[in-house]
């Protein structure tokens, strides 16, 4: 049984065990498997709103986006996609947000990139979510 650790929330976004605050015991955590569960999930289509509407379908298609984190974190995504709160920017980082206002900024050059688009966005949700 091969065992690793992750630290501090990404233990809550994976879903990982709650065994020495953070330590992902593998062979008690699903299968790996492809990225999202249609298709077409994570193919990139052009536009910055196509690469947001791509990231979220990857989060919301993964079995993480089915948790209790994983819909509250969607819910911001969703809000923050609908209301312009979401962009990209020239950033020397790779995501920025704001949790008292809501926006959340993703690093332009991640643009042609929906996978680490969307680990981004759902790190920077989650900052926003609380």
């Amino acid at each position: 049984m091969a065992n690793f650790s992750l630290r501090g929330p990404l233990c809550v976004l994976t879903n990982a065990l709650p065994n020495d605050a953070g330590t992902l015991t593998r062979g008690s955590t699903p299968p790996l498997g492809t990225i999202g569960t249609n298709p077409d999930a994570g193919v990139a289509r052009g536009s910055p709103a196509e690469t947001f509407d791509t990231a979220i379908e990857l989060f919301e298609n993964a079995p993480q986006g089915t948790t209790a984190i994983g819909v509250r974190i969607l819910g911001v995504l969703r809000k923050a996609r609908q209301s312009g709160a979401l962009s990209f920017a020239a950033l020397e980082e790779d995501g920025i947000s704001s949790p008292s206002e809501g926006w959340i900024k993703i690093a332009d050059r991640l643009q042609n990139d929906p996978a680490r688009t969307s680990i981004w966005m759902v790190h920077e949700a989650y900052h926003v979510a609380w």
